[in-house]
């Protein structure tokens, strides 16, 4: 069996314990959580996770609030969960539910409530399978000095990575009161990275919120006054990892890793929202995906970190199968928002109020790309990076390097 991709949701037991999804038709190597904590109020909580094993997960979960006129914000990273939800609390962080990984089975996978949530909360999910894919998850400590890193240990030669940047070392398990901070990156090579990265300062009047879309780096950490507090450039696939060149650092911060390779085909690029609804192809693939992972900061590409804190993630399989998760908070202000749905692909609201200004809809996937469509949308080009994952090429066939920049094209609605 070549590549074989599932997205759905599932809502989380409130009591501890082993939770089954099933219904996949395949049994997976890697999935990819991410989902919101929805307990009302002005708040976000913007939480991802990664599994590839019982051994192989990470979680990353950030949050902000306003609590009775003070902003407060923390974050939390862990390397021995699949999933967590948390928030700061009097100054320390609650988790207020988190899972580890159990196994990947006939029809889908396990995870242990360890912690349980205090509400039946929905999870989105995509999982991949199939005999074209290798997958290793881990976490990476830059060592915080600039120049080239090297990660080895994959067990293959990878042909894509996704990056998720929270905290430093000595938090893993126990997250920081010091404030919000999230970001994911995807690269397939030195000429073809996107990262996106939002920062909220804790404890203030009014938030300090920044964030940065980088198409430059694999890897840029925002943080307060907008600037970049880490960052770092693709340079290699290597035999057995992947190498990075550190631009910017800082302390030895710590980094949740996906490192995709086997015969699949990856490609990674982005595509800038149109001012008007309807159709947007991207092509330039070389391939037909299976599926893409969306990822964005809500703006349009500058490199430089700028006021606001946005964070938007999202899947795609199919016109039936998809899902999304946006947070932000504005800056200067106590607003925070939050939007989960499994029927957009990729969704932006207002930094102050939860008014939708664009959304898209997946449509179909192509011979050499993918289309999405706009059912709203504002005169902001906001651009969203995409990791496409298809199968392996037919024997025979030629395909460009990933490095050649797809391009997007949009049919604007009657």
């Amino acid at each position: 069996m070549g590549l074989s991709v599932k997205g759905g949701s599932f809502t989380a037991n409130t009591s501890t314990g082993n939770q089954a999804i099933t219904g996949l038709g395949f049994q997976p190597k890697f999935v990819f959580f991410y989902s919101i904590y929805d307990a009302g109020g002005a708040a976000f909580s913007h939480n991802v996770g990664a599994a590839a094993s019982s051994s192989q997960r990470w979680t990353a979960s950030d949050t902000a609030y306003d609590a009775g006129g003070v902003v407060i914000a923390g974050r939390y990273f862990s390397s021995s969960k699949c999933f967590a939800y948390t928030f700061n609390s009097a100054g320390s962080i609650l988790v207020y539910g988190a899972a580890d990984f159990v196994s990947m089975d006939s029809d889908g996978f396990t995870v242990n409530w360890t912690t349980a949530p205090g509400i039946a909360n929905s999870i989105n999910y995509i999982a991949f399978g199939g005999s074209d894919l290798s997958v290793k998850v881990g976490v990476w400590d830059f060592g915080g000095s600039t120049g080239n890193v090297s990660l080895t240990g994959a067990g293959f030669a990878p042909k894509a990575a996704m990056f998720q940047s929270m905290g430093v070392s000595s938090e893993d398990g126990s997250g920081t009161t010091s404030g919000a901070s999230h970001g994911l990156g995807f690269a397939v090579s030195s000429s073809s990275r996107f990262h996106a990265a939002s920062f909220v300062l804790n404890n203030v009047g009014t938030a300090n919120a920044s964030g940065v879309l980088d198409e430059s780096k694999a890897v840029n950490v925002a943080s307060i006054n907008e600037t970049v507090y880490e960052a770092a450039d693709f340079v290699s696939m290597d035999a057995d990892g992947v190498t990075l060149n550190v631009t910017t650092a800082n302390v030895n911060l710590r980094y949740g890793y996906v490192l995709f390779g086997g015969s699949a085909q990856f490609a990674v690029g982005s595509l800038a929202q149109p001012g008007s609804t309807g159709n947007q192809s991207v092509t330039g693939l070389a391939f037909q995906p299976e599926c893409e992972l969306f990822i964005s900061a809500g703006r349009v590409s500058n490199n430089t970190p700028t006021a606001a804190a946005r964070a938007m993630t999202g899947a795609s399989v199919s016109s039936s199968d998809r899902g999304s998760l946006y947070t932000a908070a504005s800056d200067g202000t106590r607003s925070f928002q939050r939007r989960l749905n499994r029927n957009k692909a990729i969704t932006f609201t207002n930094d102050g109020n939860s008014t939708v200004l664009a959304e898209a809809d997946f449509v179909s996937q192509n011979s050499d790309g993918f289309t999405v469509n706009w059912s709203t949308a504002d005169a902001t080009a906001r651009v969203i990076g995409y990791l496409a994952i298809g199968a392996a090429a037919a024997a025979g066939s030629s395909s460009i390097s990933p490095s050649v920049s797809p391009s997007s094209s949009t049919s604007p609605s009657a």
